[in-house]
């Protein structure tokens, strides 16, 4: 799929797996040079870089991912992707059931590389008979070899709490105020601590969880107004503009593309 008149191009490959009850969103990139704006995954992001290299601005500090090298963006980490050099890439988003540990954004180990990419060649053929082994194996290795975490802090759990709000009422026209108001805060304080623990401010976490929404629409080949309209974005144009911005892709090529498998 061609992206304007540049050399860049997407393709997507999306796979439920019964058995893990995990869902797989692949998108392989070639020649990309988007620069995506800072936003949070509802899911765990896990990426390997082909050629060339990526650079990644996260709360704090600046990261780098070379050729060969993996990244992991965890669930609802702040992040953004600056321009750099065409480079190629693979993303595999994991959506389900997982447990609440905390990876390394940056790793560098043949065994894990050797692991993703067997992962990602079972997703590729739509392997559903070997994809939860290939992935057990994927995962136990991060568990055992890169994971920092497995708690929430205080402040965590408060940016969960409202999390769920946004996640259950996101197809409503809801404000910052009643979301404050669920976590029984001030809405001043409420929209300060969300910035400090989230670098976004709630309304661009509720636009961005809404998008992550419509994904499972467009796979569906449902019409891009109506997805729109379903994932709680006022009209159509505003869902066009902002889908582009975050995948580099419209609407309507991200389900064209994906619809083909």
């Amino acid at each position: 799929m061609e992206l304007g008149k540049n050399t860049s191009s997407l393709a997507f490959h999306s796979v439920y797996d019964e058995k893990s009850a995990l869902k797989f969103d692949c998108v392989i990139g070639s020649d990309v040079h988007h620069n995506f704006p800072m936003h949070i995954h509802d899911s765990l992001c896990i990426g390997l870089i082909c050629k060339g290299k990526r650079d990644f601005v996260l709360p704090g500090k600046s990261i780098t991912v070379n050729q060969n090298e993996i990244f992991i963006i965890n669930r609802n980490q702040p992040h953004a992707i600056n321009r750099t050099t065409p480079h190629d890439y693979i993303v595999i988003n994991v959506k389900g059931n997982l447990d609440s540990a905390v990876f390394e954004n940056v790793i560098k180990s043949d065994t894990c590389l050797e692991f993703f990419l067997q992962l990602f060649q079972a997703l590729k053929e739509n392997d559903t008979n070997n994809l939860s082994l290939k992935w057990e194996n994927f995962y136990n290795n991060l568990i055992l070899s890169h994971k920092t975490s497995d708690y929430l802090t205080n402040n965590e759990v408060f940016m969960q709490k409202a999390y769920e709000y946004i996640q259950t009422n996101y197809r409503q026209q809801i404000s910052v105020s009643e979301i404050a108001a669920n976590a029984c805060m001030s809405t001043f304080h409420f929209c300060r601590l969300f910035k400090q623990l989230t670098g976004l401010s709630p309304h661009n976490y509720l636009r961005q969880y809404r998008l992550s929404r419509s994904y499972k629409h467009l796979q569906k080949n449902m019409p891009v107004f109506d997805t729109a309209i379903e994932t709680g974005f006022y009209d159509s144009s505003h869902f066009i503009k902002t889908f582009h911005s975050y995948m580099a892709v419209s609407p309507k090529e991200y389900r064209t593309s994906v619809t083909k498998q």
